[in-house]
Order: C-alpha cells, then structure tokens, then sequence
C-alpha cells in the first residue's frame, strides 16, 4: 500500500478508542508482506508493464500518450470532484472523487469545446473522467486529489511558477460548471462542480511512444486511467 492517504488534520486529538473498525484494512496488514523500500505506485506499475522509465514521467503524459494526444507533454488530468464550501474554507467531499459516466462525459466534452474551444482548450474522456489539452507547457504542480478526501483544499494550493495560471483555469471551469446547473443541464447522480487539475506540467524529457510486441506473463486489473495507460504502453 505505497500510496495509502491520511487525513492527520481530521484525526488530531481524536480518541483512537472511537474510530470504527477497518476489518479489510486489518485483513491487508495481517497478510501482507512489509517492503524494505516503498515506492510510487506509479512506478511499480511502470516496471511490472516493462516500461520502467516512465515510472517517474507525469501522469497526464502517460495517459495522453495512450490515448495518442498531440503534445502529451502540456496535457493536464481533469478529475471530476465535488467541492463543499464553508465559511472560510472550501472541503473535498469525503466521498467527492466522481466516476462520469460515458455519455456524461461526452456530453461534458461537447459543451467544453462550445465555451472553451476558442482558447484552444478541450476536453477528451478518460477512465471516468477527462485528460485537457490545448494549454501551453506550464511550470506547475497540484496534488493527487485521492490525497485530499475531506481536507481542506487551501492546505493544498497549487505551486510553481505558472501557479497562478492553473488556479485562474480553475475557477472559470467551476463557473462554466455552475452555469450548466443553473441551467437545468442535470446529470445523474452527484454532479461535479469542478475540475481538478493534476498530473501535468513540463515535458520531461523524450516523447513516449508504445513498445509492440512485448511478452507479458500478467493482467492488471484497474479502473485508473493511469495505470491502464502505462499497462497499455507496455
């Protein structure tokens, strides 16, 4: 479990005697084989697919050069989420990390281009969710957003130079989002209103291509967009 999160905001102070029980967590740490060294998830996928150096390239490349995008190295992750607002703060819903179905997402993507086409920006689904494409290579980075489940985003800001940028982004697709609601434009279930950005940033070195004609001794069993990318190039 290299990449198991833990909200230690909402935990401080609290009496351990009052948290539920976690049968299948328990079951994993009785069962389980403890690591000498841990590593990314990212890349232990990496090197199961034999791709080892992609282990450590950004998600979005990865999943954009699957999917075979133009310019994978300025293509940006957009997860669907579910915000709750306070009075000073804004909150990941605990269970805010959405799955779009096909045809949502499709839908989503068309009225995407509509608004936000002419800036060259587009939406294209992956794995229940979306990669963007169209902005230009920027120097910034934003938090996986399975790490933030209830926290409070502002310990999370994005960070680098072209921060301000990818906040600025954000914030208008959250408006074109709440525009859709008013409208009446209702999607089943909890509907996102908002985007979150992540796994992007400069290209990092050579384009990625597909390696044909590897053996492979294993299946990978994922609904990540991620790790279906890299099992793919592989």
């Amino acid at each position: 479990m290299p990449d198991l999160h833990v909200d230690r905001e909402s935990l401080d102070g609290t009496d351990t005697a009052t948290l539920p029980r976690l049968p299948a967590f328990e079951a994993f740490l009785r069962f389980g084989t403890r690591l000498p060294q841990m590593t990314k998830w990212q890349s232990a996928v990496a090197n199961w697919a034999g791709r080892p150096e992609l282990g450590d390239r950004t998600p979005a490349s990865v999943v954009a050069a699957a999917a075979s995008l133009p310019e994978p190295g300025a293509a940006w992750l957009a997860t669907p989420v579910h915000l709750v607002a306070g009075l000073d703060h804004v909150r990941l819903h605990p269970a805010g990390l959405l799955r779009l179905e096909p045809d949502v997402a499709e839908r989503l993507a068309i009225d995407f281009a509509r608004t936000f086409g002419e800036d060259g920006l587009a939406l294209h689904p992956v794995g229940g969710g979306f990669l963007l494409s169209g902005l230009p290579p920027l120097d910034a980075r934003t938090e996986v957003p399975a790490r933030l489940l209830g926290s409070n985003l502002r310990q999370a800001p994005p960070t680098g130079p072209d921060a301000h940028r990818l906040r600025r982004l954000a914030t208008e697709i959250e408006m074109w989002l709440h525009g859709l609601a008013e409208s009446g434009s209702a999607m089943p279930g909890r509907a996102p209103n908002a985007l979150w950005l992540w796994g992007g940033g400069r290209s990092q070195g050579s384009a990625i291509e597909s390696v044909p004609g590897q053996s492979c001794y294993g299946a990978l069993f994922a609904d990540d967009a991620v790790a279906a990318a890299l099992w793919q190039l592989g």
